[in-house]
């Protein structure tokens, strides 16, 4: 399978999808991480997202661009040229992507262009519960102790968001456990369904 995961912003998916990245890449699949945005007024994001990224090794690629944090609006026509590019470019089966309900203006834009320009794809989307109280969470994927390792270890380049409650790994290892409950496993990662196509 060929997987596309793309982010409004450095660190998205990490947060969001690290553990399931993880256990993509260990099963074999063709794997692509597309990040949209890193300019923001603190830290050096850019030099963290390299650092996370690479920990997750030279079988994923990944890319990252310099859209304008929350101005994601004006620039949609342009965002959507760009996912657009990355469809023709990996002709993804299985995209996972932000969510239209998502309350961070950047993620909702990228969730309605994503919809726009995957209309081939299945789908599914984040469900991070600091940006959004409205996602259903019926998509599970279950991941194993060690890609929940992976995605703490990743997140931990992060110097400029540590201080951010949903990085705390007690934070993410408890929402790991609590959707694998749901998931009748250890540990898993939740999604919310737009369009499986089998």
């Amino acid at each position: 399978m060929n997987y596309l995961l793309i982010g409004a912003h450095t660190d998205d998916i990490e947060l969001c999808a690290g553990a399931t990245m993880a256990r993509l890449l260990e099963e074999g699949h063709q794997v692509t991480a597309i990040t949209l945005c890193h300019k923001f007024d603190f830290g050096n994001l850019y030099n963290e997202w390299t650092e996370s990224i690479y920990t997750y090794g030279d079988k994923l690629q990944s890319w990252c661009y310099d859209f304008q944090s929350r101005n994601f609006l004006n620039q949609r026509q342009q965002i959507l040229d760009c996912l657009i590019n990355a469809r023709e470019r990996y002709k993804p089966d299985f995209v996972i992507t932000h969510s239209i309900t998502d309350n961070h203006q950047d993620h909702s834009v990228v969730g309605y262009e994503s919809l726009r320009a995957f209309k081939n794809s299945s789908i599914v989307t984040y469900t991070g519960d600091w940006n959004q109280s409205t996602s259903v969470k019926n998509y599970l994927i279950k991941v194993m102790p060690i890609h929940a390792v992976q995605k703490l270890n990743s997140l931990q380049y992060y110097k400029s968001q540590a201080n951010r409650n949903y990085f705390n790994p007690d934070y993410i290892y408890g929402n790991l456990r609590v959707n694998g409950l749901s998931a009748n496993c250890e540990f898993a990662e939740a999604f919310e369904v737009v369009r499986i196509k089998a």
